[in-house]
């Protein structure tokens, strides 16, 4: 853990890039199928602001969506959550803290977007009161800082309701990266097989959340619900 002598110098190394933020968010969601009974399916996914609304996340007709993994070597993209029991996106509305220890996210390899967050690394923010965890690059450089935050819920409707998606946020990451910037990579590289594993369906391709050439996710719900 950092001593307190060290939390002025990092405060200030942040401020010059502490200009946006993105939230880190789970969902859970139930995707039509043949059958009389839907599928089930979870999801981490990004958003901007406060106030972002159904349309943002499936901007262009894609979801930009991340699995939630056990390793992420070799450029396998994903989330991974120590320990994963409390952190897993079949558990939307639990709280992180003060169960997680690392979280790290994956994003992209093309740009690469790949940082990870420890909470034993982390240091009180100004208010006195914010636990915040360093974003740390595979660079070993430091791009901002996370917190937990689980005040924020949301639930957007998709393709006539046949996708239908519960998510929180669980981190709010303090940087200059913003969730737009990762959503565009990740939507413009799609997913590998491997990525798609799970997600495709081929009587229904809508069920296809994030692919290159998949059917277009439009979106029928209009602004997220939040709730406090």
């Amino acid at each position: 853990m950092l001593v307190i002598s060290c939390i002025p110098a990092i405060l200030v190394a942040l401020a010059p890039i502490v200009s946006a933020n993105f939230d880190l968010n789970v969902a859970i969601g139930d995707v039509a199928t043949i059958f009389p009974w839907p599928d089930t399916i979870g999801i981490w996914a990004l958003t901007d602001g406060d106030n972002p609304k159904c349309e943002d996340l499936a901007e262009n007709g894609v979801i930009a969506s991340w699995d939630e993994k056990n390793d992420l070597s070799h450029g396998r993209e994903g989330i991974r959550c120590v320990p994963g029991n409390h952190c897993g996106y079949y558990h939307p509305d639990d709280d992180p803290w003060p169960s997680v220890e690392l979280l790290e996210m994956h994003f992209t390899n093309n740009p690469l977007h790949h940082y990870t967050i420890y909470k034993d690394r982390g240091y009180t923010a100004p208010d006195g009161f914010t636990w915040l965890w360093p974003m740390y690059g595979v660079d070993g450089n430091t791009y901002g800082a996370c917190h937990t935050d689980t005040r924020k819920s949301w639930d957007c409707n998709y393709n006539n309701d046949k996708l239908k998606l519960h998510g929180r946020r669980k981190f709010r990451c303090l940087t200059s990266i913003t969730a737009k910037e990762i959503n565009d990579a990740k939507r413009k590289g799609g997913k590998t097989a491997e990525d798609s594993e799970g997600y495709r369906n081929p009587d229904y391709p809508f069920f296809e959340v994030l692919s290159h050439n998949g059917t277009a996710i439009k979106p029928n719900g209009a602004a997220v619900a939040w709730t406090s």
